[in-house]
C-alpha cells in the first residue's frame, strides 16, 4: 500500500500542487513553544522540539491507527492526504523551470531574480572572476539549490514514510523539516538561538 499511496500523492500533486505544508496553525505552536521553552540552555530546546515534533508524529500514528480500525480504505485515504501534504516536489520544478526559462531567453535580470526569491537572499559573487550574474554561475546556483530542495520536499518524506508505519515517517520529517526552518532563519545580527541551532541539527 505504501507504494501505490507515494504514487497517488505524486500525481495528485503534479495534477493539484498542495500549497506550502498546511500544519494548522503550526506558526503559532512553534512560535509559543520558543517563546514558552527557550531558557538558554540545550535541554529546553531538546523539550520544545520533541513536543512539536513527536507530538506530531504520534497524532499522525494515533489518526492512521484509529482509521484503520474503521476501515483500511480510510487509513490508506489519509496516507494519501499527508503524503499529499508533504510533498513540494511541485514548487521546486516551478522554480527552477522560471529560472531556467530566463535563462534560455538570455535574461539574466530575470534568471538573477527568480534564483534570488527562491533561495531568499540576493545572489552573492562566488569569486572575483565568476561573479553571481553570469549564466553559469545562475544555472549552477539553481541546480544546487534544486538538488538540496528536492530532497527536502521529495526524497526525505518518502524515505521516511517507508521507515516508519503509515504515515508517521512523513510527519515526522517535515515537521523537524519545518522546524529546522521556522528557527533556523535568525535575522541579520541577532545571535542564533539555542533551538534554531537545534532544530537545524536535528
Amino acid at each position: 500500500m505504501g507504494v501505490v499511496a507515494v504514487v497517488l500523492a505524486l500525481a495528485l500533486e503534479q495534477w493539484r500542487p498542495s500549497a506550502a505544508l498546511r500544519w494548522v496553525r503550526a506558526d503559532v505552536v512553534a512560535d509559543e513553544l520558543v517563546r514558552r521553552l527557550e531558557g538558554g540552555q540545550r535541554w529546553h530546546s531538546w523539550l520544545a522540539w520533541s513536543v512539536f515534533v513527536i507530538g506530531a508524529t504520534m497524532l499522525a500514528w494515533l489518526a492512521g491507527r484509529l482509521l484503520g480500525g474503521v476501515a483500511e480504505i480510510l487509513e490508506a485515504v489519509f496516507m494519501v492526504a499527508v503524503l499529499y501534504q508533504a510533498l513540494g516536489f511541485h514548487d521546486v520544478r516551478r522554480r527552477f523551470a522560471t529560472v531556467h526559462q530566463a535563462l534560455a531567453v538570455r535574461r539574466l535580470d530575470l534568471a538573477g531574480a527568480a534564483l534570488a526569491a527562491w533561495i531568499g537572499t540576493a545572489l552573492p559573487p562566488d569569486s572575483d572572476s565568476m561573479p553571481a550574474t553570469t549564466p553559469e554561475t545562475i544555472a549552477r546556483q539553481a541546480i544546487e539549490r534544486g538538488v538540496v530542495d528536492t530532497e527536502r520536499c521529495l526524497f526525505g518524506v518518502v524515505f521516511w514514510f517507508a521507515v516508519l508505519p503509515g504515515a508517521c515517517g512523513a510527519v515526522l520529517y517535515r515537521a523537524a523539516d519545518y522546524l529546522a526552518q521556522r528557527w533556523g532563519d535568525a535575522r541579520a545580527g541577532d545571535p542564533p538561538r539555542h533551538g534554531g541551532v537545534f532544530a537545524r541539527q536535528m
